[in-house]
């Protein structure tokens, strides 16, 4: 289970934007809310579908990034990818100065 502000948190994204996106996966019956113990809290919790959906978005993940690894290379992939996360933490420095 989470709460919709812990998720936003987590993804770097607006409640708003979490909230809307939530909506569909709740319409597609992939999640439940409830009311939390704060009755401002809203605790989110994957339905059994949710949990397959998961479980088969994951395995084809892990084989697509299996694959990118094996025609680009392991090394090359790493290196990319901790230069994206290091350009990700130099945009969001720079938007929170801006603030």
């Amino acid at each position: 289970t989470a709460s919709i502000r812990s998720l936003a948190d987590d993804l770097d994204l607006e409640r708003s934007t979490v909230s809307r996106e939530l909506a569909g996966l709740k319409r597609l019956g992939l999640i439940t809310t409830s009311s939390g113990t704060d009755k401002r809290a809203t605790i989110l919790a994957l339905t059994p579908r949710g949990h397959k959906t998961l479980s088969a978005a994951f395995d084809a993940w892990q084989r697509a990034h299996a694959a990118i690894a094996d025609e680009y290379g392991q090394d090359k992939l790493d290196a990319f990818l901790s230069e994206m996360r290091q350009f990700a933490r130099t945009v969001k420095s720079l938007a929170q100065r801006d603030k």
